[in-house]
């Protein structure tokens, strides 16, 4: 049943919380060893709104990035997310999406930025949900920024650094020219003006 749900054709990445059982981590380690298409590591005590969760998820899109497999999209899918839709559903959505990006386009809560006040900020910050769809070209063009790296380092004095991510790197055009970036400001603004209608 296991096979039907994850196509060898896909790539998986999967980040196991320092904190699960002994067994549980067995358990994905031989879920790897069986399915070749599955890579799972291990990675340190993930809290809620901390670091950690930002760091799992570079270190999968990593390993995702550097893969010599002609995967189009990044699905970022939490421990407590389930597909909704079939393989194909899937793949017509992605078609129509035409190697766009999709991810939430909010304001960024000052009160998030703690110990981060008085540093420069990188980029303008964005909130958006860390569940996203991102194309490979953008995935690869934001392992390799500079920019990007400076952005992460900047976020780890922030309070929920995962939610500042995808719309922070990819709505910034003119400050961060990354591949299918799109101006969040002038979508955000769109936004607050159809909510007034």
């Amino acid at each position: 049943m296991f096979k039907c749900h994850l196509p060898t054709s896909k790539r998986y990445c999967i980040a196991v919380d320092g904190k699960s059982s002994e067994q549980f981590k067995a358990d994905m380690d031989l879920l790897a060893d069986c399915f070749p298409n599955i890579f799972v590591f291990q990675v340190g005590k993930v809290e809620w709104c901390g670091y950690t969760i930002v760091k799992a998820v570079m270190t999968c899109l990593h390993y995702l990035s550097e893969l010599n497999h002609k995967w189009k999209y990044v699905q970022y899918l939490s421990g407590v997310d389930l597909p909704l839709k079939t393989n194909l559903e899937m793949v017509r959505i992605f078609k129509r999406l035409n190697g766009t990006i999709n991810a939430s386009v909010l304001k960024f809560p000052a009160e998030r930025l703690k110990s981060a006040a008085n540093k420069s900020v990188p980029l303008p910050l964005w909130k958006s949900s860390l569940s996203s769809l991102l194309p490979r070209a953008t995935v690869d063009a934001m392992i390799k920024s500079e920019k990007v790296r400076d952005l992460l380092s900047f976020l780890q004095l922030t309070v929920c650094p995962d939610e500042s991510l995808w719309t922070t790197i990819a709505g910034n055009p003119a400050d961060l020219p990354i591949i299918n970036s799109f101006n969040a400001t002038a979508i955000y603004g769109k936004l607050q003006a159809e909510r007034l209608n």
